[in-house]
């Protein structure tokens, strides 16, 4: 009867000890919830990644995997945004360089010597927006290096994913 009693007593314990294990992972659930509800509003103009329930139990790891997701997907946003400013600027110079090699052959034939310096420092100019595309062409390297850096990220958690879910494979196949 006593061991009834205790075992009964045990399983009270495990089933509260169970529930409050519950409790603890909804509530941090919905906290992620929230802070991907936030994520997702401040970055309205990226495509949100859906969170799905996770089903081999490992909620912290489909929250990073998630995590890097949603930073790899903004990372390449960010990465076309700058790259189209940057071949918008490109043809942009392109456009003012053509204008100056016309303005510098008008000036050529209609300029009298001493305005020279005034060739002199559109070329300064735009040797000046040269050196402002190198710079922006080496920005741009970096988001692309740090959007394949994310990748590698995601690929690597995907795989700790896919091998956690082998490994609750095997144990729940095993009798």
């Amino acid at each position: 009867m006593e061991s009834k009693v205790k075992k009964a007593a045990n399983q009270r314990r495990e089933i509260v000890h169970k529930n409050e294990i519950i409790k603890s992972k909804e509530k941090k659930y919905s906290e992620l919830e929230e802070r991907l509800d936030r994520v997702i509003k401040e970055n309205k103009h990226c495509k949100t990644v859906v969170v799905r329930e996770c089903k081999h139990g490992n909620t912290e790891l489909c929250k990073e995997n998630q995590d890097i997701k949603n930073s790899l997907y903004s990372k390449t946003q960010q990465l076309a945004d700058k790259s189209r400013k940057l071949e918008e600027k490109d043809h942009i110079i392109e456009e003012k360089e053509k204008e100056c090699q016309k303005l510098k052959d008008s000036m050529s034939r209609m300029l009298p010597p001493e305005k020279a310096e005034l060739i002199t420092r559109l070329q300064w100019d735009n040797r000046e927006q040269g050196d402002k595309i190198k710079a922006l062409t080496a920005q741009s390297n970096m988001f692309e290096f740090h959007a394949k850096k994310c990748k590698a990220d995601l690929e690597k958690a995907t795989d700790r994913e896919e091998r956690n879910k082998s490994c609750t494979w095997k144990r729940k196949s095993k009798p």
